[in-house]
């Protein structure tokens, strides 16, 4: 299959599903809007304890390098692509699937608003130079993914047996090139989050 295949493939992947990439989008910003609202709802002494639950990244210590940050990275964004496919079966997977691209925005701007209210000047540079958007580099799969699985889970709305054959069917068959990319994009995430987050730590720490 030839490259210009693919980029047909994708870009009509785009223009078929272009009302749930708005509907994500749109959950994707009302999480960042809530996210700093949340942030002033949580007590202090709780207001790290939720930050180090949602970036465990961020649980630094001395023996902490590139490749202890990589591995829960790839492991936690291969779980969110798998996740997503077992959603998308469900009977309220059309559902869930916004929902779950709220909370990552949540996550984003309470990760942001942590930084700068506990690092002052310094947390609010590397909030815009690196968190924010690496956040951003790294919600775009992630909607871009579940948009198809939105797709889907419309489509088979009504399915009676809901197996994991079907996914099988639906992902590696159906829209084989798409999920490949989508999946080369979650670990290519990876390795950009990973680096970002070490690069980072090393600055507030500096």
């Amino acid at each position: 299959m030839t490259y210009d295949r693919i980029l047909t493939i994708l870009k009509n992947h785009f223009q078929k599903r272009f009302t749930f990439y708005f509907i994500l989008i749109i959950f994707f910003f009302l999480g960042n809007i809530l996210g700093p609202i949340t942030f002033k709802f949580f007590k202090p002494d709780t207001r790290e304890f939720v930050f180090r639950l949602i970036f465990r990244q961020f649980n630094w210590n001395k023996y902490t390098n590139y490749f202890s940050i990589l591995k829960p990275s790839i492991l936690f964004n291969l779980i969110t692509f798998f996740l997503l496919m077992y959603i998308s079966i469900l009977k309220l997977g059309i559902y869930i699937i916004p929902f779950f691209i709220f909370i990552k925005g949540i996550m984003i701007s309470y990760g942001v608003s942590y930084l700068i209210n506990y690092h002052g000047f310094k947390g609010f540079l590397v909030s815009i130079i690196s968190l924010y958007p690496q956040s951003v580099f790294l919600i775009l799969p992630a909607i871009g993914f579940s948009a198809l699985s939105m797709d889907i889970a419309k489509k088979y709305n009504n399915l009676q047996y809901r197996t994991v054959n079907i996914i099988k069917d639906i992902y590696f068959n159906e829209n084989l090139i798409i999920t490949l990319s989508y999946l080369a994009m979650f670990i290519i995430v990876s390795l950009v989050e990973s680096y970002s987050i070490y690069i980072m730590m090393l600055s507030l720490l500096d």
